[in-house]
């Protein structure tokens, strides 16, 4: 947020904080470590989120209270408007979009990540609890079918940019294919005498068609690839085929390096799995399926 107006800023902050303590389901107050102070649960609630709130300072103005994070929960998404569920209210309400007002360090996010995991495990637990069925989804891979097993829907803004590195790499753990296709490429490109071919050579090779087509019928995501990357043995070669026919986005790569290097692995987010399930990149937010833990 960047705003000249001290008294404007404290009006926006003010307004998103008393919306989230009104009506979100969860809401965790934090210190200046990212360490609940208080936390509350609503039976009855009209924004389906997780929500976390604490100090903030915006263009060296201290803020004792702002909206630093929020985590949707089913079919609602962070900082959107959302409509209030039937019968919460008298009149049916329209809950407006919440300012984000500060972001979680690293630090803070460590801290918190042990509490979010209990909540999210929790309500994870709940609602499969009540399926009616809990068959794996199946669906194509390839040439073939495979099965996942089932997940409860979650949300995060990409401005969350802790959170969002936490679930792209829980994400990453979760996904046993990489360890799969990282061998399949060295085993393709292994019988290769050079590590650097012109291009004109290159479209013409039957291994470099063998890796592209890999890589096009199931694209790795660009917050992936620089993982992959890393488990390639002739990673010259490697990057110079995916330059040359395109099969990743670098500058996104890039940025992901970066969010990754800003925000170490330093804390497991949780001890579920986490699938990505839907990115809306131009809205700001992906969902994640999270399966908890089995006991």
């Amino acid at each position: 947020m960047d705003h000249p107006n001290p008294k404007t800023v404290q009006r926006m902050l003010d307004r998103s904080v008393a919306m989230i303590k009104n009506h979100a389901r969860f809401v965790i107050v934090i210190d200046k470590h990212g360490l609940p102070i208080s936390y509350s649960k609503k039976e009855s609630y009209g924004l389906n989120i997780i929500a976390i709130i604490g100090e903030s300072v915006i263009n060296d103005t201290l803020f004792p209270e702002a909206v630093l994070m929020e985590i949707g929960i089913w079919r609602t998404k962070p900082y959107r408007s959302a409509n209030a569920p039937m019968g919460y209210a008298e009149k049916r309400l329209n809950l407006r979009y919440r300012t984000k007002g500060g972001d979680l360090t690293a630090e803070q996010f460590g801290n918190l990540a042990p509490f979010l995991n209990d909540i999210i495990t929790a309500e994870a637990t709940r609602v499969i609890e009540r399926w009616k069925s809990t068959e794996p989804w199946v669906v194509p891979v390839g040439d073939t079918w495979k099965t996942y097993e089932r997940g409860v829907c979650f949300s995060c803004s990409y401005a969350d940019q802790a959170l969002f590195a936490a679930v792209l790499r829980a994400d990453r753990r979760h996904r046993d294919n990489l360890a799969d296709r990282s061998k399949f490429i060295n085993d393709v490109l292994r019988p290769l005498k050079y590590v650097v071919y012109p291009d004109n050579a290159l479209k013409r090779m039957t291994s470099v068609r063998k890796v592209i087509d890999s890589l096009k019928d199931n694209p790795v995501p660009p917050y992936h690839f620089s993982f992959l990357e890393k488990r390639i043995q002739k990673q010259v070669l490697f990057r110079d085929i995916a330059e040359l026919f395109k099969l990743v986005d670098f500058e996104k790569v890039h940025y992901f390096d970066q969010l990754f290097k800003e925000y170490p692995n330093k804390v497991r987010f949780t001890d579920g799995s986490i699938r990505v399930k839907t990115e809306r990149e131009q809205k700001g937010y992906l969902v994640f399926e999270f399966i908890p833990p089995k006991m």
